[in-house]
């Protein structure tokens, strides 16, 4: 089930629109400082909109490899190793 709410269904985003009225002189109305609230759920689709793009050539390359039993070599290995080792200093 989805998390997200329907627009419309939630209260998480609201704008405060507060205004001044005109003087009787014809000056023009004055507005406070707008605001604006959002929803864990749309920082998260705005942190998501903004992941580079899925590289499926390679995504399909590793699949066939992963499938033909020749993705995890002994370089790889090693190379994963020496990271991990870097990693934990």
């Amino acid at each position: 089930m989805s998390e997200i709410s329907p627009v419309g269904q939630s209260n998480a985003v609201g704008v405060d629109l507060r205004s001044t009225p005109s003087s009787a002189k014809g000056q023009a109305a004055r507005r406070s400082a707008d605001a604006i609230e959002l929803s864990v759920q749309a920082q998260l689709l705005s942190r998501l909109a903004k992941l580079p793009d899925v590289r499926q050539d390679l995504v399909d390359r590793v699949r066939v490899e992963i499938e033909a039993d020749t993705y995890d070599t002994s370089d790889k290995i090693d190379a994963l190793l020496n990271e991990l080792e870097q990693d934990m200093h």
